[in-house]
C-alpha cells in the first residue's frame, strides 16, 4: 500500500504529513516475523524453542491487526488531493473559494486525528519491535547450542567406531587363539599315539564346532600331528576340509595328503612312491570308508619338499557329509570322529638296510 503526502495550510499544524514510515516500519515487522518463523523451523528439534516460536506467532498476530488498524484508518481518511489542489489554484469565483475552505477545515481536522491515531500506534510498534528482537535472540541461543550438540554428538559417534574396531580386532585375536589351542589340543592329546610305521590315528573331538567354522569361513581346514614312514623315513601329514574343498565343497569331507620337509630328506628316495590309504572309522565296526591313492612320480606333490610341505592331494570326495549321520553308523559319536592314514612302507626297508651298520662288513685299518 502506497501512502501518498498530504500538504495542508493553517497556522499550528504540519505543512508535510508522511504516513510512508508506517508502511515501512509495518513491513519491517513483519519481515522479522517471518525471518523469527524460519530460525524456529530450522531448530524445531529443540523442544525448548517450541515456546519461542509460539511467541512470535502473537507477535506476528498484533504486527497484522495494527495494520489492518492503520488501513482502515486511512480509509476513513482518504488523500484529499483534489482539495489541496483547490486551495492552491485560485479561483475568481467568491463561492468556489469559501466551499473549499470549508473542505480545508474539515480535512485538517481529520488529519488531526489521524495523526493522534497513528501516535499512539508508535509506543506499541516499539514495544513490539523490542519483543520480536528478543525473541530472535532467544532462537539464535537456541541454535548455538544445538550446533554444538551436534559437533559433540558426531565426536561420540567416531568414538564408538573407534572402539567397534578395536572390539573387533580383538575378536579377530581371539578367534585365532582358538584355532591355535584346538591345534594344540588335538596335538597334546594324541602326542603319546606318535609313531614311525607309516600310520596315523587321528582323533577330532568337536566335530560340529570345527565344521561351523568351516561354514561360516572362519577355519577351511585343520591338519594332522606329522607321522613318519621310519625313524629314517618320509614326514608327512593329513588336512581335513570338514566343509570340503574344490568339487566337493558344501557336500563332502575332503581329504588330502601332504609331504613335509624333514632332517632326513637327504637319505630318502626321491620321488615318493608309495600308495595312500584313509580310512574314516565307524565307531559301530559296522561299515568303515575307506578309499586310496598311489603316488604319481611325475607330480610336484611327491618331489622332495623346497618348503615346509608340498601342494596337498588327494581325496575331495572321500564322503558325502550326508553320510556321517546315517542311522545305525558310527562315524560321529559324542561329536568325535576318528580317521586313519596308512602309508606303505615296502620296499623303503631295503633302501634303509644300507643304513644298518650291521648289513655292512666291519672296515679293516691298513
Amino acid at each position: 500500500m502506497e501512502v501518498k503526502p498530504f500538504r495542508v495550510g493553517g497556522g499550528g499544524h504540519r505543512n508535510t504529513v508522511e504516513l510512508r514510515w508506517v508502511e515501512r516500519k509495518m513491513t519491517d515487522y513483519r519481515g522479522s516475523a517471518s525471518s523469527g518463523s524460519k530460525n524456529i523451523t530450522l531448530t524445531s528439534r529443540q523442544q525448548s524453542a517450541s515456546g519461542v516460536s509460539d511467541g512470535l506467532g502473537v507477535l506476528s498476530a498484533k504486527v497484522e491487526q495494527l495494520e489492518q488498524e492503520i488501513r482502515r484508518i486511512m480509509q476513513q481518511h482518504p488523500p484529499l488531493e483534489g482539495a489541496i489542489g483547490g486551495v492552491e489554484s485560485p479561483s475568481v469565483d467568491g463561492t468556489a473559494s469559501a466551499s473549499n475552505a470549508g473542505t480545508m477545515e474539515v480535512s485538517t481536522e481529520r488529519f488531526t486525528a489521524m495523526e493522534i491515531k497513528v501516535s499512539s500506534l508508535e509506543p506499541i510498534l516499539s514495544v513490539l519491535h523490542g519483543e520480536m528482537n528478543r525473541c530472535i535472540a532467544a532462537v539464535e541461543s537456541l541454535e548455538s547450542r544445538f550446533q554444538q550438540e551436534i559437533i559433540q554428538t558426531q565426536e561420540l559417534r567416531r568414538k564408538m567406531e573407534q572402539y567397534d574396531q578395536s572390539i573387533q580386532a580383538v575378536n579377530t585375536s581371539v578367534s585365532q587363539f582358538e584355532v591355535k589351542s584346538r591345534e594344540l589340543e588335538h596335538r597334546l592329546l594324541n602326542l603319546s599315539q606318535d609313531q614311525a610305521d607309516g600310520t596315523l590315528l587321528w582323533q577330532i573331538p568337536n566335530f560340529s564346532k570345527v565344521r561351523a567354522d568351516a561354514v561360516s569361513g572362519k577355519v577351511s581346514n585343520i591338519h594332522s600331528r606329522p607321522f613318519y614312514t621310519g625313524p629314517i623315513g618320509y614326514k608327512m601329514c593329513v588336512r581335513l576340509y570338514p566343509n570340503g574343498d574344490g568339487m566337493g565343497k558344501g557336500t563332502h569331507l575332503s581329504l588330502f595328503f601332504t609331504i613335509m620337509r624333514s632332517n632326513h630328506d637327504a637319505l630318502l628316495p626321491w620321488p615318493f612312491k608309495q600308495k595312500v590309504y584313509f580310512m574314516l572309522i565307524d565307531q559301530n565296526f559296522k561299515k568303515h570308508v575307506v578309499d586310496a591313492f598311489r603316488s604319481e612320480p611325475t607330480s610336484s606333490s611327491f618331489q622332495r619338499p623346497t618348503s615346509e610341505m608340498n601342494i596337498a592331494t588327494g581325496c575331495p570326495l572321500f564322503v558325502a557329509l550326508s553320510k556321517l549321520t546315517t542311522s545305525g553308523l558310527g562315524y560321529l559319536k559324542d561329536d568325535t570322529m576318528y580317521i586313519r592314514v596308512m602309508v606303505e612302507t615296502e620296499g623303503l626297508d631295503q633302501h634303509l638296510k644300507q643304513f644298518d651298520p650291521r648289513s655292512i662288513p666291519l672296515s679293516t685299518n691298513n
